[in-house]
């Protein structure tokens, strides 16, 4: 996760930028990078935390498989950033301050509707969005394969505690 501060003038640019490999390791090591934006202004980028690129995630058939990570929305809450990962099937608490992070709840498989005739008795929620409802969150699944209808759901969050149950259930992925 990165923190970008750029000038007014940056934001005029429709052209873009590029990190070269220098730009990237230099990030990874926890160095601010800040450069100049042809034909804008100053931009300078920060590593916020890093989140795993992978897990392992051994299955029968294939030992070696992982899941890569998939940071996918994020609320600002109070001092702290909650992020939402569609592969990891997470939300992760993040200190944009100390670089730390860690998990406030981890989102179970959710039952897949179209068992036994297609797949598993349950799917992965595949959350992909992330808003405050007061003070819980609210989190939106898409469901994994084989994509049901019905299973994708809106689910409540205590942004505290990580408790969490289902708020709006039966929606489809195009819902």
């Amino acid at each position: 996760m990165l923190e970008v501060h750029f000038s007014a003038e940056v934001e005029k640019v429709t052209s873009g930028f590029t990190l070269n490999a220098a730009d990237r390791a230099a990030l990874a090591a926890g160095q601010t990078i800040t450069f100049r934006a042809a034909p804008g202004g100053l931009v300078t980028i920060r590593l916020v935390t890093n989140f795993p690129d992978y897990v392992a995630a051994p299955r029968p058939d294939f030992p070696a498989n992982v899941v890569s990570s998939n940071p996918f929305g994020l609320v600002i809450h109070g001092n702290s950033l909650d992020v939402v990962d569609a592969s990891f099937n997470l939300i992760a608490e993040v200190n944009p301050h100390t670089d730390a992070s860690s998990t406030l709840t981890t989102l179970a498989n959710v039952p897949n509707t179209l068992f036994p005739q297609i797949g598993p008795p349950t799917v992965q929620p595949v959350p992909d969005s992330i808003h405050f409802f007061g003070k819980d969150l609210l989190v939106t699944y898409l469901t994994g394969f084989p994509f049901g209808p019905g299973a994708a759901r809106v689910q409540l969050v205590d942004s505290t505690t990580g408790a969490n149950q289902p708020f709006i259930t039966g929606l489809t992925g195009g819902d």
